[in-house]
């Protein structure tokens, strides 16, 4: 992110916040919010914005930056805060909220912002002073974001029961078994339940993700919700229509709908992959 080291203020708007020499973690500036004179202690707000356009097709974006936070008051009198806003300064998300005497620079835990791909909106770092008891600060540095953009997601519509998704496009929905005799691939004898054959298939081409709360859902709206699980760069993982048999071993990663009876329709159906924050990743219709 330009200016995220606070060598220039560049696009940051500073509201009674200041650049600083006095703690830094990368450079030989950081940004200070907050007070740290116990003196001038009263009721005000500090804060570094700015706005950040995030484009329709990013596969990942990732938010993360360094803070020093100093207190002297109570937890949640002054508060020390992180939030993602729009561009009406509504709070879309909040990020950090603490009140912290670590006088330590502490990373931040990965931030996806990819539910927010296509809008523009306003990181805001922010520190409230109440102007009783002690005063509070935090400083920031290195603010970074990371943007993945890849052609491809998006799944292509045909008849076959391969659906490639280009090699760096992130996760996507590879194969869906729907029929015992769907196209290009043996049929099953007539005898065999459907249910224990159905599954869909998903393969990571990007980097690791947590596929935990994404959804997978049908054309009926039925709605298959992901545990936690890292996929890693080249894993896989199939969504068994039904219950797991006894003693099943998995493979490559297994989960189960635990449904009684077939999900997807033989003739035509829809397959939808949404991420946690419920933005559309995939669709296939056959």
């Amino acid at each position: 992110m330009p200016d995220g080291d606070f060598e220039t203020v560049g696009a940051w708007e500073l509201h009674r916040a200041e650049t600083s020499t006095a703690q830094v973690h990368g450079g030989e500036r950081s940004v200070l919010l907050g007070l740290t004179d116990p003196a001038q202690n009263a009721f005000e707000y500090s804060s570094a914005k700015r706005e950040i356009t995030l484009p329709a097709d990013a596969i990942t974006a990732t938010l993360t930056f360094w803070t020093y936070p100093l207190s002297q008051d109570m937890p949640f009198n002054d508060l020390q805060l992180v939030r993602i806003l729009d561009t009406d300064d509504q709070i879309l998300a909040t990020l950090v909220r603490q009140t912290s005497n670590a006088q330590a620079w502490i990373p931040s835990p990965p931030y996806s912002l990819r539910g927010f791909a296509g809008q523009t909106i306003r990181l805001y770092f922010a520190v409230k002073n109440d102007g009783e008891d002690g005063v509070t600060a935090m400083y920031v540095d290195d603010v970074s974001l990371e943007i993945c953009r890849a052609p491809g997601l998006k799944g292509v519509r045909r008849a076959a029961p391969w659906w490639l998704v280009s090699a760096d496009g992130g996760v996507g929905i590879t194969y869906i078994r729907y029929s015992l005799t769907q196209p290009n691939i043996p049929a099953f004898p007539p005898s065999c339940d459907p249910l224990t054959f159905e599954f869909v298939q998903l393969q990571n081409f990007g980097e690791a993700v947590d596929v935990g709360g994404w959804t997978l859902e049908d054309a009926e709206g039925h709605l298959f919700t992901f545990p936690s699980l890292i996929l890693e760069p080249g894993d896989r993982v199939r969504v068994w229509s039904r219950g797991a048999f006894p003693n099943e071993n998995g493979w490559p990663t297994d989960l189960f709908w635990g449904s009684g009876a077939p999900i997807w329709n033989d003739d035509h159906d829809t397959a939808i992959l949404r991420d946690n924050f419920g933005t559309e990743l995939q669709r296939i219709s056959w």
